[in-house]
């Protein structure tokens, strides 16, 4: 068959690329036995573990393990309803319907008595016809019941395996995979095939797009006319391959399945893609032509084919080549395709495909360069061998010189049926088998990779290293190009139609060199690689460049805008348009060719493809994009979603489903997944953290390509592009009403129009609610009033205060100014007016010696009276212990004296507070504690005080407790005493907390907490 597939490809109007989706780890498959398309664009496939469900890039498989409603993995059959729903037939399951993404199972309770689905058929009523494997057919009425046919009504026996619909509608079983019969009134009717087929064949029968019904076997192709199965003459034509299976898709259109081929029959012309065995006898009817056009069929154990319509086709190994790496390509004047490979030499024309070895002449089987001259003579050159000349028997060897040959690495046609041979040592021109010319001195490389004879006496030559021009005046070399890059490798030539010479590099990207000089196109100018291997013209003046990325066409607009400098968005083809490897070859010319018919020819690393570039198809489905899951992430699991139905606009409400895959929910939250399949809008209850959603647009015409983008209206300010990611995320989506608007575009650049659209609604908190806010604002706005009406009390009272407290600071002030004159006046004023007076008595007297004195021992009382009221004073102001001691030693010297003055017990502890305040706070600090200690000692009538100073981290606490009769007044009063009140003045200088408490009969607390100031001491 792949001879067949060489001889007929050539002639097809398109190709078909074949793809194996075979099994791996991200792609579930295995038998597949069944494959149906719904309206939405997802193919469905029947296997053995469960029901697939395809996109192009994700195959998501329901079964027991991971679907509620699924009763067996074993799928055996699937058919798309009129209301979008899906019929799915299992293995000892039953009948399945999926509607709206949930799972309904019909069996025994409902009527179908046998399990075992084999087929299922919906004919123009509505009814679903069931064939099962041991319980005879079923039919399932619109209203649901179930109708049963057996051996009573004319079946065989109860085991059947396939039920179609003829083209008047009416039910045809396949019993035992051996005979067919079908309904005729009440009655099931036995059909003939003639001749009949052998005891041990095996049948599959299929229905054509006309209903015409057709068998399959091992020994031909059958088509039902009447209640005869006759022969079908092209099944003659399959030389040797096994039929299992024909689908009938047009009038003049056939696939043919057999046990090593895809075959296409169209007008009579043939075309087969070899699938390696992978169809097999039980799983052939796994047949369809999907939205795209493209063709699929299942098999067991070799996954799910692909046979998809593309521009071009590759032809390798499995077509009938020697080698997958092909080296040069030409058509040549007969009509006959000459193909070099790295592993052998192939002429290809209506009757063979010829492979030349080393019996045929061929001195090596890796072929360099092929090529014809203008006579017809077909010359190639080879790795080991040189040059050689067809003589139309055999190769004849064509010596450059005497000495070593030198590598041939290009072979291009020459003036009056000479040929050009580009090699390792300059350019040689041979006629009829003799060099006639040698050109090598003055080349800017003698290693010469590429030659284009104009026939005007021009001769352009390709080296490693620049450019040269050979004409009746010389050889003019071209390397420095003025502003552009410098010339290198010139691997490919080409002369186009209006006189423009092409040049393609190994890594600088394409030059034209036009009278008025050189232009450089790049990767910047839009070619996808720098690398051009091929250079080629169609009959409408594109040219067809073979790039190390795929094959790109080139208008002549496109050409002159590039070369202008302008960026251009050029048609590329790659792997999706049939190119088994989007990597060119071209290290030996010539690598692409053109035939009478118009198609193109190029060598690539993987095969040698073919282009007819009037017979591009283009794919202008509207693709259709639709948003698969909803994913919420809250602090509590959700058991539904509230939502509107998108066709009558009735509320129903949405339960979780399972995650097709993301990224877990974080910690405190609970993410729940739902489908909102059917659904126009949707309401998020409140305390919402994430909103996700994942969409989806089938495809299988380069579904690796998809593009999406998006926009949430009412949150987005304009689309986002997504890329090939199908996902939204969002976080924190404040309440109110959006609506999340999806598009997908294709490689093609085909938008989908509208496409996917839902309405998400996300309710607010009670408090968050527009009546509730506004109600909130105008409370707000009362508090803030009524709390600046307090606020201004509050600062007018802390100023009356603060006024109070200055007042009272001046009195304290003046009563202190006022004691210390009295005491200055009325004692110590005293004393030395006593001294004075007593000395003057004493002068004026003449007082004897011995009243003298006494006289001065009484002078001497009175200044140590008048000392001591100094002091006492001076300690009144500032107490010198403090200077003289510090405050720990001053404060202990306060305990001592209160206990000398004491009658009852004093308990006294004081730790080290020594530089923990400043000094003037020292001695606010001592004088409460005096203060404290004189109250106890004075006023309380305590038998027992408690005197301690303690250091506590940042703080230090001053206690001073006794049980005396306590405080008749509240000391937080106004009437508390001046002592309490000096006491709360200087505690509030010292920002520190006085506490005191008092209960009468039980004694009085003082607490003084005050903050250390030294923040070297707090750390010490």
């Amino acid at each position: 068959m792949a001879t067949l597939l060489l001889q007929a490809a050539p002639q097809l109007p398109t190709g078909y690329s074949l793809r194996r989706w075979a099994a791996t780890p991200e792609l579930n498959l295995t038998a597949v036995e069944g494959i149906t398309q719904t309206r939405d664009g997802f193919l469905w496939l029947a296997m053995n573990h469960g029901l697939g469900r395809f996109d192009g890039n994700n195959l998501e498989v329901f079964h027991p393990g991971n679907t509620p409603g699924f009763p067996t993995g074993f799928v055996t059959s699937v058919l798309p309803a009129r209301d979008d729903s899906l019929w799915v037939g299992t293995a000892g399951g039953g009948l399945i319907r999926h509607h709206q993404g949930r799972f309904t199972t019909f069996g025994g309770n409902e009527g179908l008595t046998n399990g075992q689905v084999k087929s299922l058929a919906l004919d123009q009523h509505d009814r679903l016809w069931i064939a099962t494997d041991g319980g005879g057919v079923f039919v399932r009425h619109p209203e649901g019941r179930f109708q049963f046919f057996g051996t009573n009504d004319g079946l065989p026996g109860l085991h059947t395996s396939t039920v179609l619909l003829d083209e008047q509608d009416r039910p045809v079983v396949l019993a035992k995979r051996e005979s067919a019969w079908r309904l005729e009134g009440d009655r099931f009717v036995p059909l003939t095939i003639q001749p009949p087929p052998p005891k041990e064949a095996s049948l599959i029968i299929t229905r054509g797009f006309d209903g015409h019904i057709w068998l399959g076997g091992s020994h031909g192709i059958y088509r039902l006319q009447g209640r005869e199965f006759l022969p079908w003459a092209p099944a003659q034509e399959l030389k040797g391959e096994k039929a299992l299976a024909a689908w009938q898709v047009a009038s003049n259109e056939f696939w043919l399945g057999t046990d090593q081929s895809m075959i296409h029959w169209k007008d009579g012309r043939w075309a087969a893609y070899p699938t390696r065995s992978a169809i097999s006898a039980r799983t052939a009817g796994g047949f369809w032509i999907d939205q795209e056009h493209s063709v699929w069929f299942g098999t067991e154990g070799g996954g799910l084919i692909q046979l998809r319509p593309t521009p071009a086709f590759t032809w390798g190994i499995e077509e009938g080549l020697a080698g997958n790496e092909v080296t040069s390509v030409l058509s040549a004047q007969d009509g006959s395709l000459w193909v070099g490979t790295t592993l052998g030499l192939h002429r290809i024309d209506d009757s063979a495909n010829r492979q030349f070895s080393a019996a045929d002449g061929l001195p090596d089987h890796f072929v360099y360069a092929v090529q014809q001259d203008t006579t017809g003579t077909i010359w190639v050159s080879t790795r080991r061998g040189g040059l050689t000349r067809w003589d139309g028997r055999r190769f004849q060897p064509v010596p450059l010189s005497d000495s070593s040959e030198p590598i041939i690495w290009c072979l291009a046609p020459g003036a009056q049926g000479s040929i050009w041979a580009g090699t390792t040592d300059g350019a040689y021109q041979i006629r009829k088998g003799s060099v006639v010319r040698i050109v090598r001195d003055g080349l800017s490389n003698n290693d010469v990779r590429s030659i284009w004879d104009d026939g005007t006496g021009i001769v352009w030559i390709g080296t490693s290293f620049g450019l040269n021009r050979l004409d009746a005046t010389g050889l003019t070399s071209f390397t420095s190009l003025g502003n552009l890059p410098q010339l290198e490798v010139g691997i490919s030539l080409h002369q186009d139609r209006r006189g423009d010479l092409w040049i393609g590099t190994m890594s600088q990207g394409l030059y034209r060199y036009r009278k008025d000089g050189f232009s450089h196109l790049s990767v910047s100018n839009g070619l996808p690689s720098a690398t051009i291997y091929s250079i080629i013209e169609d009959g409408e003046a594109n040219l067809w460049i073979g790039t190390a990325r795929g094959l790109l066409r080139l208008t002549p607009e496109e050409r002159d805008a590039a070369a202008g400098g302008q960026k251009i968005s050029p048609l590329v083809l790659g792997r999706s348009d049939g190119l088994r490897n989007e990597e060119f070859n071209g290290t030996v010319q010539p690598t692409a060719a053109r035939d009478a018919s118009g198609q193109l020819w190029f060598a690539t690393a993987e095969g040698v493809a073919s282009l007819h570039p009037n017979r591009i198809p283009k794919n202008d489905r509207n693709p259709l994009v639709r948003i698969e899951q909803l994913a919420l992430e809250a602090p509590k699991k959700l058991e539904s979603l509230p939502a509107r139905h998108a066709e009558n606009d009735v509320e129903m409400l949405l339960t979780p489903t399972r995650e097709l895959g993301s990224t877990p929910a974080p910690a405190g939250q609970r993410r729940t997944v739902f489908s909102p399949e059917g659904v126009k809008t949707v309401l998020i209850p409140p305390g919402l953290e994430r909103l996700d959603f994942q969409f989806v647009c089938p495809t299988f015409i380069s579904p690796q390509d998809l593009e999406f983008r998006y926009l949430l209206e009412g949150f987005d300010n304009w689309w986002v592009e997504a890329g090939k990611r199908n996902a939204a995320y969002y976080t924190r989506v404040p309440p109110g009403r959006y609506t999340l608007r999806v598009q997908a575009r294709t490689e093609d650049g085909i938008v989908s129009e509208p496409g996917a659209s839902l309405e998400v609604i996300v309710t607010p908190f009670w408090w968050q609610r527009t009546e509730v806010r506004v109600l909130g604002a105008v409370l707000v706005l009362g508090c803030i009033g009524l709390l600046y009406q307090i606020r201004v009390r509050q600062l007018q009272r802390e100023s009356d205060l603060a006024e109070e407290f200055s007042r009272q600071l001046l009195r304290s002030q003046e009563q202190e100014r006022a004691r210390l004159a009295g005491e200055l006046h009325d004692g110590l004023g005293q004393e030395l007016q006593l001294i004075r007076n007593r000395a003057e008595l004493a002068l004026r007297r003449h007082t004897p010696p011995a009243d003298l004195a006494k006289e001065l021992d009484s002078i001497s009382l009175t200044a140590s009276r008048a000392i001591n009221g100094v002091r006492a004073l001076s300690r009144g102001l500032r107490p010198p212990e403090l200077d003289q001691l510090g405050l720990t030693q001053a404060l202990r010297w306060l305990g001592q004296n209160v206990a000398e003055a004491y009658g009852g017990t004093l308990e006294t502890r004081i730790d080290n507070v020594d530089k923990l305040l400043p000094q003037p706070a020292e001695v606010d600090f001592y004088r409460i504690a005096q203060e404290a200690l004189t109250n106890s000692l004075k006023h309380s009538g305590a038998t027992e005080i408690t005197y301690e100073v303690d250091r506590q981290g940042d703080r230090i606490q001053l206690s001073v407790f006794d049980n005396g009769r306590g405080l008749k007044r509240d000391p937080e009063s106004e009437a508390a005493g001046s002592g309490m009140k000096t006491m709360r003045e200087r505690a509030a200088m010292l920002h520190g907390d006085l506490e005191v408490r008092s209960e009468l009969g039980k004694g009085t607390r003082l607490t003084l907490k005050v903050p250390v100031v030294n923040s070297e001491a707090v750390n010490a």
